[in-house]
């Protein structure tokens, strides 16, 4: 495109949603910043400024490009949809939702874990009250899957697994909660850490937290009953949003080769949490990274046209049971840029699994969602 104001209209191209947290639209605010500004704006000048209003219209970001610009720079950031984005709305959006998780969290092996975590939980729970970094107010929150119980009714002593029955200058503890959820204690934990203000808690510490909130995400999220109920507007959109674009090419008879005939986006941004990555791998049927990637990852979810029979090649050192001849699209996960299998719908005529691959015909993909939607119980 051209410099002067003109060029590139970018929503011929580009659409971007955020949840409505802070965090979340500042994060991808960042992201658009550094793909799309080509040089930084001028001094004193900020290449974001807050748009929208009260009503969850959504930020707004502006990239300055001096006085050159290859594209038109204002860039809506739709943040109407949280409650689509997030796998723990509330209320729940199906009926025998928060029953299901209930019974989830009551298993022998999700139990035995949680109780072996317990002593962490309360030890940093204490340090944080103690140290003036939360009060009680933060022990009120609902704050995710399984974590409703939190909720600030139940009364308990400060925990003392510090072998601490008395603080420093003599008094008793306070009377709190439960200790915190896990979900906050990974976020408080992180923002420390980032602030270089994590004092009392030990990198082991710090690890254990975010690897057993990741896990019991997985736990909850991979049972194949909850976890379309957790993410499947989400899941749905991507996929309508793949089909809209793919439907935006026509093939001509001509030397033109194929041909842009509607301005369906091409590429789609959404930024959530790291529970919303964790909800689509599980819905998507996507294996597991060994180690769950820390904050800023990012989960991408490629449309591809295979004109060449990629996927009868194997190229990424799997084995790719599709052929271009049975569908010219096909969708391959990747996390933080290392693809990763699914077994989506990947099944026989007996409905017995076929194993993971990287490449899904595109085709499947839109059974297998039908499959889901069909299984999904009635709407709260």
């Amino acid at each position: 495109g051209g410099g002067g104001g003109g060029g590139v209209d970018l929503s011929q191209w580009l659409r971007v949603a955020s949840t409505d947290f802070s965090r979340t639209i500042q994060s991808v605010q960042a992201l658009l910043v550094g793909l799309l500004l080509q040089q930084p704006p001028p001094n004193g000048v900020s290449a974001l400024r807050g748009g929208g209003g009260g009503d969850g219209g959504g930020d707004v970001l502006e990239a300055i490009l001096s006085d050159q610009r290859s594209f038109n720079g204002i860039i809506d950031v739709d943040s109407r949809h949280t409650m689509k984005m997030i796998p723990d709305p509330q209320p729940r959006r199906f009926v025998g939702e928060a029953e299901l998780e209930t019974e989830l969290m009551n298993g022998p092996e999700f139990v035995k874990r949680e109780e072996k975590m317990k002593p962490l939980a309360n030890r940093i729970t204490r340090i944080l009250m103690e140290s003036g970094v939360i009060d009680e107010d933060a022990l009120k929150v609902s704050f995710g899957v399984g974590e409703d119980g939190a909720s600030g009714k139940e009364k308990t002593e400060v925990p003392t697994d510090l072998g601490q029955t008395t603080r420093d200058d003599g008094s008793s503890p306070s009377r709190a909660t439960k200790p915190l959820a896990w979900n906050q204690l990974a976020e408080i934990l992180k923002c420390l850490e980032v602030r270089g203000k994590l004092t009392g808690i030990s990198r082991s510490e710090l690890r254990g937290v975010h690897e057993h909130n990741a896990w019991r995400w997985f736990a909850l999220l991979s049972d194949r009953r909850l976890g379309p109920m957790a993410i499947v507007s989400l899941a749905r959109k991507l996929l309508m949003n793949a089909s809209e674009a793919a439907n935006s090419w026509k093939k001509t008879d001509g030397s033109m080769g194929w041909v842009r005939t509607s301005s369906s986006p091409l590429l789609h941004v959404f930024s959530g949490h790291d529970a919303t990555l964790i909800a689509l791998m599980c819905f998507f049927r996507i294996e597991r990274p060994a180690v769950w990637p820390d904050y800023g990852s990012y989960l991408k979810i490629e449309l591809l046209r295979d004109d060449i029979g990629l996927c009868d090649r194997s190229d990424f050192d799997g084995d790719c049971s599709a052929t271009a001849a049975d569908d010219k699209y096909y969708i391959l996960f990747s996390l933080n840029g290392e693809p990763l299998r699914s077994e989506f719908f990947h099944e026989d005529k007996q409905g017995r699994n076929m194993g993971y691959r990287y490449f899904v015909p595109w085709g499947d993909a839109l059974e297998g969602l039908k499959d889901v939607e069909s299984k999904l119980p009635p709407l709260a």
